[in-house]
């Protein structure tokens, strides 16, 4: 005896080839991954891309704080160079302008000056500005061991005294 199944006993997936056979491998045929194994996945991939993410930023970030600092050092060791190059200028006059470009408490609180200028008119005067690179950003890469320390942030500036 031939027994034939009616079609509507069986309840069969469809794929995307059409209807499946086997409905325990219709998930596997329809080319699909299951969502559990594909979130795990995903997280691995984040646990692993996470910290470099982070590390990344916080060096982007750094970065950029150090350099508009650097601008800024730059322009007040310019500005002092200019009051220094004038006639009767005093220390106070140049101090008060290396002050006045910094703007930040933190840089004028720890900042280095030190003026060299010649008695004569045509003479170079040099003014050199340091600040430690701690009072210029937070150390925000200590976390994983990379720190910046002791080091320091110098501006240099050469002109002729009228």
């Amino acid at each position: 005896m031939n027994h034939k199944i009616a079609p509507d006993s069986v309840s069969l997936r469809h794929s995307r080839f059409g209807k499946s056979p086997r409905p325990h491998l219709a998930s596997h045929m329809s080319g699909t991954p299951r969502p559990l194994r594909r979130g795990a996945i995903l997280s691995a991939e984040l646990v692993l891309a996470l910290p470099l993410i982070t590390i990344l930023f916080f060096a982007i970030t750094q970065f950029g704080i150090l350099w508009a600092s650097q601008h800024k050092l730059s322009a007040a060791a310019r500005a002092a160079c200019r009051v220094a190059s004038l006639p009767g200028s005093t220390l106070a006059d140049i101090d008060r302008a290396v002050a006045q470009a910094l703007g930040s408490q933190r840089l004028v609180d720890s900042r280095q000056l030190r003026v060299q200028r010649g008695p004569y008119s045509g003479d170079p005067v040099r003014v050199e500005l340091r600040v430690p690179i701690t009072a210029a950003t937070p150390e925000m890469l200590k976390l994983f061991g990379f720190s910046l320390g002791d080091r320091q942030l110098v501006a240099q500036c050469t002109m002729r005294r009228e």
